[in-house]
């Protein structure tokens, strides 16, 4: 099979078509993100990092290639709350003060007017659609039911982990030709390669989209390669090469880098820094039963060769790069890998910054680890404990050492990382008070709280009580009440609860004190009047109108005189701050 260097990475995984298509016409591929309706966005996580990865797998092909961001622009819109979100109405009001939750839905991106504008220029063979979150579906059809409307010819492409077996609405849609599931890369590539003005023989060493056992069912293709579900019998089975030999340029590289030439350096930026996002490893050992990560990517670890990774970085640094958030669902998982690349950056590459944003398990991070990471240019580290409970951890096929985890937080602060550690409220089979004990755990820590409302979505392996009907539901924001225990007050007054544990881990007295406070002495630091110590002293949660006036939120009560109670004499640890 002939050659190709991909990013630099000399690989047999993808065929050569310069030497064998020289003089064929090029296809026009529009890859494409849409945007979306909700309370919030972060703009530093819209990096498509997908479509740049699916762009560097078919960038030796004769294509013209173009990536339209429909989500990353500053323009946002205000939009009626949806009718299923009725029951948040009543908290949804507009709060000045620290104990904000949201109070406004939004368009955020392109108008559709502007979307429809932009498209009508275009003259796309294929558009291929990140699809990666189930909350948003409604936005990936219609911007697919534009681009039939505009362009009835052109192939429509939806990929992205959204795209599974469960998912009737894209399955059944009639503006979708192939659907694609898993890794991306070879099903689309093989796609572009019969596209019929390529006129192109089938790929050897490709799956075959004609092949009769991957017809498109009717309004789409579901990709044929599925990635194992099964987890590891042991640690050795869940990495697709041994991390020592992933120091070599010569092993193959399972996967692309994204094709990050193809947008300006200055796109997309992190703390103010030009920033791509790239994957050094895909795929995730672990069997979190509140997690679908396999179903896109398998619970085998496959590891980029570190020196193409460095070769990767290098050349984006040269572009004014000047910041890297490695997306992978494990990082650290392979510790020698670990290790291994960060070597490599310290040795060859200058000063950069480093982001997690994706997350990082602390059940593989150790002192050494946390050391060289914090010297290769980390800064902030971005936990994940999900419940404090071991038996709660068990059910969630989640083990976790809480020694452990406070020994890394303990470290990681005295390194001067800053931490943020996030956790689940509303999973099926926890109660309120499960996650006060989860909150009171954290506040001990030199962490900041970051609460997760718990949504289910298709393939997910832990079932609920109560399963959105739309995706719509389907979101953090939403509060959906998974679980009867957990209606909509009782999200909400936990969201509000973590922000005021965070405000005050975060006062000044409070950062410069070398010894623990409590709730109440906490509170003493705060001048009269200030709204959270009226919030403490009264025990209630009140928000901060235009005006400067207080006003009261409503709350789950019961759960107020809980926490409380619970926090009155508590220890709470100073958020770990920045150290140069």
């Amino acid at each position: 099979m002939p050659k190709t260097a991909i990013n630099g990475v000399e690989t047999e995984i993808f065929p050569s078509m310069k030497q064998l298509y020289p003089d064929s016409p090029r296809l026009n591929i529009l890859l494409i993100q849409a945007p979306i309706e909700d309370f919030y966005t972060t703009k530093e996580r819209h990096y498509p990092l997908g479509l740049l990865t699916l762009a560097a797998s078919v960038q030796d092909l004769p294509v013209n290639l173009r990536i339209l961001d429909f989500l990353h622009h500053p323009g946002r819109s205000t939009l009626p709350l949806p009718p299923n979100f009725a029951a948040l109405k009543p908290f949804l009001v507009h709060d000045r003060g620290p104990l904000s939750a949201f109070h406004q839905y939004y368009h955020f991106g392109l108008s559709w007017k502007e979307i429809r504008q932009s498209l009508a220029k275009e003259s796309p063979h294929i558009c291929g659609i990140s699809s990666n979150f189930y909350t948003y579906t409604a936005s990936v059809l219609k911007l697919a039911a534009l681009i039939k409307e505009l362009h009835p010819l052109t192939s429509v492409v939806v990929g992205g982990q959204n795209v599974n077996d469960y998912h009737s609405l894209l399955i059944e849609d009639p503006h979708i030709d192939c659907l694609i599931s898993g890794p991306g890369e070879i099903p689309f590539r093989n796609y572009v390669l019969q596209h019929p003005l390529l006129q192109a023989p089938e790929s050897q060493g490709l799956p075959d989209l004609s092949d009769p056992a991957a017809a498109p069912p009717p309004g789409g293709a579901v990709s044929p390669a599925r990635p194992s579900a099964a987890p590891p019998s042991d640690v050795s089975a869940s990495l697709s090469a041994s991390p020592e030999n992933t120091c070599s340029s010569q092993i193959p590289a399972p996967f692309p880098l994204p094709n990050a030439e193809l947008l300006p350096p200055d796109a997309y930026r992190i703390s103010g820094k030009n920033a791509v996002m790239l994957n050094l490893t895909r795929g995730c050992p672990m069997a979190c039963s509140f997690c679908t990560v396999h179903e896109s990517f398998g619970r085998q670890q496959q590891l980029l060769p570190v020196p193409v990774v460095i070769d990767f970085m290098r050349r984006q640094i040269q572009r004014g790069i000047l910041a890297f958030d490695i997306e992978d669902d494990n990082f650290t998982f392979s510790k020698s890998y670990a290790h291994a690349f960060l070597d490599a950056l310290l040795r060859e590459l200058p000063p950069v910054a480093l982001y997690a944003m994706n997350g990082i398990d602390s059940r593989f991070l150790d002192t050494p680890l946390l050391k060289k990471m914090r010297s290769a240019g980390f800064s902030m580290l971005n936990l994940s404990l999900a419940v404090s409970s071991d038996e709660h951890q068990q059910q969630l096929s989640r083990p976790l050492d809480l020694q452990r985890f406070s020994q890394v937080c303990t470290t990681a602060s005295d390194l001067g990382f800053r931490i943020i550690t996030y956790f689940i409220s509303g999973l099926p089979g926890t109660s309120p008070t499960d996650v006060l004990s989860t909150m009171a755990f954290l506040a001990a820590r030199p962490s900041i709280l970051g609460i997760s409302p718990f949504y289910w979505i298709p393939g997910m392996p832990l079932s609920a009580p109560n399963t959105p009907s739309l995706p719509e539901d389907a979101r953090l924001s939403r509060f959906f009440p998974a679980d009867p225990r957990w209606p909509e007050p009782t999200h909400i007054t936990l969201f509000r609860l973590a922000r005021l544990i965070n405000a005050l881990k975060s006062l000044p007295a409070l950062l410069s004190s070398s010894t623990p406070a409590t709730l109440t002495s906490a509170s003493k630091l705060l001048p009269d009047g200030h709204i959270l110590k009226i919030s403490i002293e009264q025990r209630k949660l009140y928000g901060l109108n235009a005006d400067k006036s207080l006003f009261l939120h409503q709350s789950d009560e019961n759960l107020l005189s809980e926490f409380f109670e619970l926090f009155d004499q508590l220890p709470l640890a100073p958020a770990s701050s920045w150290k140069n």
